[in-house]
């Protein structure tokens, strides 16, 4: 504290001080100050981090000091370097436009031992800090700013605090003015201060480095002096209670740290009111700032960077960051660490309406210090218009939201955030184009992109899950989850195109800043719905026992290139154990399925009885016959997918028939567009109670039905087939289908419609199309639930629509949220996933087993006198049969086909399945309770392998089948006689020759198939003997020759040109068999041992060509050229033992086993 005496003084130099004329507040630098962008340069010495306290500033006399940042004491070596001593301080108060000003003059002593040229005096920003050594306020070098009460200032006020060049008080036209004093040190502008090491103690750190400072315009020799004033502008409160009384303002002395031409990154951005807009610059830039977010290793290349904030325009219009495109590799920038304070040079430009520079090299980006603490991140709040987000486009931004998208977290590691869970326009609001219009320009203000920042497509890890952790099984990300995330903004796709990318502003934040809140948590069971029968509906993501790629066994159905469900084995496993949870804890005694695979003629091998069967499966859970199923037995339309009903026998008992609407009942249900519809009474088994369910599934929005196209009114393509097939659907109910009169009704299932659209409304009016009738129908659930996630709107395609009487006996409802709100990812597919992805994103669990959420409704009843329907049905036994067959034989399995509570004739149909081959055959018809036969016949050149066919029974709309499953085994081989020598060639290569390689071709004239094993092919010139080498013989590969097949032996290759042959099923090793054009000898024998002849036992066949000293019967076949070939008779079926009438000299026509088989007579 200063005397009394010095404080008097103190006040009359500030009062001097305060009369001197005035310059400009803000200075260039002095001419003795080195110039702009100096190229060698030592980084400016730090002489100390100091704190400069103000207390009864709202007085003409404030008291001051100066003194080291707390924590550097014992002072460093460079704070000793200067003194400080306070000489005056004094305020102006400016009325009219409520500012105070206020200066601070010091006698500065330089006690080092150094000259100083040019003794600047540098404010900094700080962050951290604790209750002992707070940090700066809101990007501004001021701490501490306290009223007269003690209580701290909000930092709004706060930051209003300016540093400035001392003002003095005069007059012109006797109007007071606030002029810059000329005799106070200058607050001097671009200053070159980005690599001023600033010290700092424990826990506080470094958030900005002015570009300007208080410089003084003397030189400073050791022990010399010189007088510095510091001034800083204070905004007036309403009231003097308000205002600062004590604030402090922190700074670090340097020397003469020159001056630099840098572009403020809102100067490169450039104002945006409105909308989006180009740099107003071009060319080469130069910007300092902190590096926010480091992208250089993802698909961006790049990094944003920020201007730290006590450099900041302070123009809400214009952004204080930008993105630095490193090139197409990244190499055109250094290593770099989020923190990093950088200086860039390049060129500025747009990119997808994104401002960027390009550095020309890593050269042009200089890193001038390390752990800069980060700018404070903007706060968005949604919903924010589209058009003012340009303003924040590459600045550290932080938003919180409700999870609206999910979709593409998957694929593009990003979900959306809005101001709550979106619904789709036509599940709240009547269609409406012009009304859609108006929805779909709002949209984008409501939501906004949160992602990894790299653009990869299937990244991993995915980061996004609850509570900072990895997604996966355990740990999802939910629709209608809260989250708060931090990144920066900026604008672009999610890397692809479609598919739920879209460009727009997105935040690239990481898991450490991206806070997930599990505030809809999972329901482990659907909630309760009271009533003493639970019924509901379930869309079972194309549950399809014939796979897509491959099927190694783990259904009876193959693979097929229409299926839709499951690729393989393992992902049906997966779906399968999802889809058996889901059901089992829906518990429903009358269940609706969407999404069936339509195979209902395989009978015990279709996909809804495999279903059930798993369901059942004591091994998983289940309980033998706890469900089974309305079996059509005949598949339901010509829709690969069909809808399905399943039930509990203990619970209710199916009464009357199965009822099918199709365009048969009225062409207006156009079948071929909409599933047919289905209909089943069930009884409950505890009162008698009667209740008809209707299982629909209308027509996608995504592609019109016969014309009929989107209006743009909200509801998609198709809604007039939709709004026909409803209306349909109310008549056909009235009609009682079934055969059970009862006015007890539900309709269920995916209408492809949601609540508001013309189908359901059409629906709620009932049969005669009135509203306020007694056929008028009721939905269950309103407007506010959801089924169904899409494009980030949530709506309901799934519905509960009941008669009025079934109204009265409802007990509860409720939509089971496990798979509209969960991320695509986590469902059963294995696409587009690592191993460890494949692991961690499954569990046998509800848990996305579908797309759509399941429906459920409790019912209550009313007791009724049970009826006893007889349910006609007919029966197929075995379910399953076997048979093994040898070619060219056949043998019979036995069934018998049974009509229950029905009569007439019973036809038989056999259908192979997977491209199996037509060798089964059963009789047209049957009598009821009569077995009959299934004949397998393999005729010759039928392949060996394992089959499977399905078996068929009709009577009328009754059906069922079996499979029988067929074993062909090949006969057995026979020896001699049967492959024979069918072609010879000796040119191969020769000049002219037609073929570049000899060759041999055998042929199998028998009725079996014959096998090579063991066998070999020896060669012998006309007069010499055969040898066992690799010049003289070829060991055949075992291979069946099956009857009409041939085998081509490649014997040896010329030198051409000529044509290559075709694929040979045996070739030679080394240089292999050098054979005679003209003449020659060629025997096929029984094993590898050289012959000894003609006559040798083990020889099979024997051909003589030419001047050959054997042959077979009376002379040799003829002598050959380049252009001939010994060509056996018959098409290869000649064999009289004698070479020269079973061969001719004919051009060579070499075939392989992939020849077409020609079998012999």
């Amino acid at each position: 504290m200063s005397s009394p005496l010095f404080s008097n003084r103190l006040i009359l130099a500030g009062l001097l001080a305060l009369t001197a004329c005035g310059q400009p507040s803000v200075q260039a630098p002095n001419a003795n100050q080195p110039g702009a962008n100096q190229t060698a340069r030592t980084a400016p010495a730090n002489l100390g981090t100091y704190e400069l306290r103000v207390t009864d500033a709202t007085s003409a006399t404030p008291t001051i000091s100066v003194q080291a940042v707390k924590g550097l004491t014992p002072q460093a070596t460079a704070v000793t370097d200067l003194l400080y001593t306070p000489l005056s301080a004094g305020t102006l108060t400016d009325e009219a436009n409520r500012v105070r000003y206020l200066r601070a003059s010091f006698r500065v002593k330089n006690t080092g031992t150094a000259t100083l040229t040019a003794p600047t005096f540098v404010p900094v920003d700080t962050a951290g800090g604790d209750a002992t050594n707070t940090a700066t306020v809101s990007s501004t070098p001021f701490k501490d700013v306290k009223r007269f009460d003690g209580s701290p200032v909000p930092d709004t006020r706060a930051a209003a605090l300016k540093p400035d060049t001392g003002r003095e008080l005069t007059y012109v036209g006797g109007v007071p003015t606030f002029a810059p004093d000329p005799k106070a040190t200058p607050l001097v502008t671009g200053l070159n201060t980005g690599d001023l090491a600033v010290t700092l103690p424990a826990g506080l750190q470094v958030a900005g480095v002015a570009h300007q400072g208080w410089q003084s315009l003397s030189t400073l020799a050791p022990g010399a002096e010189t007088v510095v004033t510091f001034a800083t502008q204070i905004p007036m409160a309403a009231t003097a209670a308000e205002d600062p009384f004590a604030f402090s303002l922190v700074f670090s002395a340097t020397d003469n740290p020159g001056t630099i031409a840098l572009n403020n990154i809102g100067a490169v951005q450039g104002s945006t009111p409105s909308g989006n807009a180009p740099s107003p610059l071009t060319g080469a830039v130069t910007v300092e700032g902190v590096v926010t977010s480091n992208l250089v290793a993802g698909t961006l290349r790049g990094f944003f960077v920020q201007e730290e904030g006590i450099d900041a325009d302070n123009d809400a219009q214009t952004s204080d960051g930008v993105f630095i495109f490193c090139g197409s590799t990244g190499g055109n920038c250094p290593t770099l660490t989020t923190g990093d304070r950088v200086r860039v040079t390049g060129n500025v430009s747009e990119f997808v309406t994104a401002t960027q520079i390009s550095p020309a090299s890593a050269a042009a980006v200089t890193v001038l210090a390390n752990g800069t603490a980060l700018p404070a991140p903007q706060t968005l709040t949604l919903p924010l218009p589209f058009s003012e987000r340009e303003r924040f486009e590459g600045m550290l931004v932080t938003v919180s939201g409700t999870v609206t998208n999910n979709f593409t977290l998957g694929r593009g590691g990003s979900f959306d955030l809005a101001d709550e869970r979106l619904y789709t326009f036509s599940q709240i609001n009547a269609p409406s184009v012009a009304g859609l219009a108006a929805f779909n320009a709002n949209l984008p203000n409501r939501f906004i992109r949160i992602d990894d920042g790299t653009r990869a497509q299937n990244p991993n890890p995915l980061i996004f899950g609850r509570g900072n952790q990895p997604l996966s099984a355990a740990n999802t990300l939910r629709g209608g989850d809260t989250a708060t995330a931090t990144g920066v903004l900026s604008y672009s796709n999610d890397g692809w195109t479609g598919s739920g990318s879209i460009d727009t502003y997105r935040i690239h934040a990481t898991a450490a800043s991206t806070t997930i809140t599990a505030t809809n948590p999972r329901q482990p069971v659907p909630e309760a719905v009271g009533g003493s029968l639970r019924v509901g509906s379930m869309n079972v993501l194309n549950y399809f026992t014939t796979l897509l790629t491959t099927n190694t066994g783990c259904t009876p159905n193959g693979t097929g290139s229409t299926a839709r469900g499951a690729n393989n084995c393992d992902e049906f496993l997966r779906q399968r154990a999802k889809t058996v949870d889901s059901i089992r804890k829906l518990n429903a005694d009358v269940l609706g399925i969407l999404e069936m695979q339509n195979d209902y003629a395989k009978g015990a091998n279709s996909s809804l009885a495999n279903l059930v069967n798993a369901l059942n499966d004591p091994a998983t859970g289940g309980t033998a016959g706890t469900y089974a199923y309305i079996n059509s037995a005949a598949n339901i339309g010509t829709d690969a997918i069909t809808v399905a009903m399943i039930y509990k026998p203990a619970a209710v008992t199916p009464v009357g028939n199965l009822a099918i609407l199709d365009s048969t009942f009225d062409p207006a249900y156009i079948d071929t567009c909409n599933r047919p519809t289905l209909a089943q009474t069930f009884q409950s088994n505890a009162n008698g109670g009667r209740f008809t369910a209707a299982m629909a599934h209308l027509k996608s929005k995504g592609s019109p039905c016969a014309g009929d196209t989107d209006q743009l009114d909200g509801q998609g393509a198709s809604n007039a087939t939709r709004l026909a097939a409803a209306a349909v659907i109310t008549k056909w109910l009235e009609t009682n289908p079934t055969g059970v009169a009862d006015a007890d009704r539900i309709l269920l299932g995916d209408l492809n419609a949601y609540r508001m659209e013309d189908p359901i409304m059409r629906l709620l009016r009932g049969a005669d199309n009135t509203a306020g009738n007694a056929d008028d129908l009721v939905s269950v659930f309103g407007p506010e639930s959801y089924s169904y996630q899409f494009d980030g709107t949530w709506g309901s395609l799934d519905h509960a629509i009941v008669s009025q009487s079934l109204n009265g006996q409802l007990t509860g409802k409720t939509k089971w949220h496990i798979n509209a709100d969960e991320p695509v990812i986590l469902d059963y597919n294995t696409e587009f996933k690592a191993a460890d992805q494949q692991a961690s994103f499954f569990a046998p669990d509800a848990f996305r087993s579908s797309d759509h959420d399941p429906v459920l409704v409790g019912l209550n009843l009313t007791a009724d006198a049970p009826i006893s329907t007889p349910i006609a049905s007919l029966t197929l036994t075995p379910e399953t049969g076997n048979a093994t067959v040898t070619v060219g034989g056949s043998v019979t399995q036995s069934f018998t086909a049974s009509n229950v509570n029905a009569s007439g004739p019973i036809t038989l149909t056999v259908t192979p399945n997977s491209g199996a081959p037509a060798i089964v055959t059963v009789p047209a018809t049957v009598a009821s309770g009569a077995a009959f036969n299934a004949t397998v016949s393999a005729p010759a050149g039928t392949a060996p392998g394992s089959y499977q066919y399905t078996i068929t029974a009709r009577n009328g709309a009754l059906s069922d089948s079996s499979t029988l499953n067929v074993t062909v085994n090949p006969a057995a081989a026979v020896a001699g006689g049967a492959l024979v020598i069918r072609q010879v060639y000796g040119a191969g290569g020769n000049g002219g020759a037609t073929f570049l390689s000899d060759f041999v071709e055998l042929f199998n004239r028998s009725k079996q198939p014959v096998s090579t094993a063991g066998m070999s092919v020896q060669y012998a010139s006309a007069a010499g003997t055969f040898a066992a080498t690799a010049t003289a013989s070829i060991a055949l590969p075992t291979f069946n020759v099956q009857p009409g097949q041939s085998f081509l032996i490649r014997m040896s290759d010329g030198t051409g040109p000529a044509a290559a042959l075709p694929t040979p099923d045996a070739n030679f090793t080394g240089t292999g068999i050098l054979m005679s054009g003209t003449n020659g000898k060629i025997a096929l024998v029984a094993n590898a041992a050289a012959i000894t002849g003609l006559a040798d036992p083990d020889v099979l066949d024997f051909v003589g060509y030419g001047s050959a000293n054997a042959f077979e019967g009376a002379a040799a076949a003829p002598a050959l050229s380049n252009t001939t070939a010994a060509t056996r008779a018959g098409n290869g079926c000649t064999d009289a033992n004698n070479n020269a009438s079973d061969f001719t000299a004919a051009a060579p026509t070499p075939r392989n086993s992939a020849s077409a088989v020609t079998p012999c007579p």
